[in-house]
């Protein structure tokens, strides 16, 4: 299977240092999704460990994390591990609450 990945452009809507860290990836066969299972040729990534974004009911939950480079459907949005660590250190009651939405971790 040929795969390809590219770079992310500059966008306002999010900071440089997250934009460096994204990469389109683009398949010339169907990539199964490990969040939803989908199956698609046009997926993106990060190049550190993240966590795509679930969409549930009016709330989003975090999937399990994911090592750096693994392809997800662009319906989720990602989150690098490391700022989910930095808001747990920045904030410890935001643990308690993020265990109630996320569920355990591992």
């Amino acid at each position: 299977m040929n795969i390809k990945y590219f770079e992310a452009a500059d966008n306002p809507m999010f900071p440089p240092e997250i934009t460096l860290l994204i990469r389109f990836v683009r398949a010339d066969e169907k990539i199964k999704c490990p969040v939803c299972g989908k199956t698609r040729k046009k997926l993106w990534t990060m190049l550190v460990p993240f966590k795509g974004r679930i969409f549930q009911s009016f709330a989003m939950a975090a999937s399990e994390e994911l090592p750096a480079l693994t392809p997800i459907c662009e319906d989720h949005p990602m989150e690098p591990i490391f700022i989910s660590l930095a808001k747990k250190i920045a904030n410890p009651a935001l643990n308690d609450r993020q265990a109630q939405t996320d569920g355990p971790s591992s």
